[in-house]
């Protein structure tokens, strides 16, 4: 067991380490796509999110908490969904303008660089866009695509179960 000098010790130490005071370098570390993210990554995606879930809310008449933790788990699954093809057009056509880049950038390929940071939601000046990773293989595309739709297969299913048993949702 610790001793109180040991807790006054780390309570101290835990004072020295409360992270970075300006998040603007990090608040994205583990952001490499967004393909995979549950949260919209841009204003659009906000009110396309939005929008599944008033229309799963009028099909399914959800009232309740248990109804609304459901339909937020499909939703979310369709918006994933809906990234795939949005991101394979925007990163593959990114990757053959890297590939092909000349020294000094040309306006298409700043136009594409833009359309895919503003795709992501990331202001094209912040620092880590470097960190970030345009060009997913097809079998890790796919594997984001199944688990999407997977989520979105077991919601339905715990849906049409609890209504079959009677459950409000």
């Amino acid at each position: 067991m610790a001793t109180e000098k040991q807790i006054e010790a780390n309570r101290q130490n835990a004072q020295l380490s409360t992270g970075p005071e300006d998040t603007v370098k990090t608040r994205l570390n583990a952001v490499k796509h967004g393909v995979a993210a549950n949260l919209p990554l841009n204003k659009q995606e906000s009110e396309k999110l939005d929008d599944f879930l008033t229309k799963l809310r009028e099909q399914f008449g959800i009232t309740t908490v248990v109804g609304e933790y459901l339909i937020a788990r499909i939703a979310v699954g369709m918006l994933r969904l809906e990234r795939v093809p949005e991101y394979e057009e925007h990163s593959r056509k990114y990757a053959e303008y890297r590939r092909n880049a000349p020294s000094t950038s040309t306006p298409e390929f700043e136009k594409e660089e833009a359309a895919l940071f503003k795709y992501m939601g990331i202001a094209k000046t912040e620092p880590f866009k470097e960190h970030l990773v345009f060009d997913i293989d097809d079998e890790k595309l796919y594997r984001y695509e199944t688990a999407a739709e997977n989520k979105i297969y077991k919601a339905l299913e715990k849906i049409y179960e609890l209504k079959k048993n009677g459950f409000v949702l």
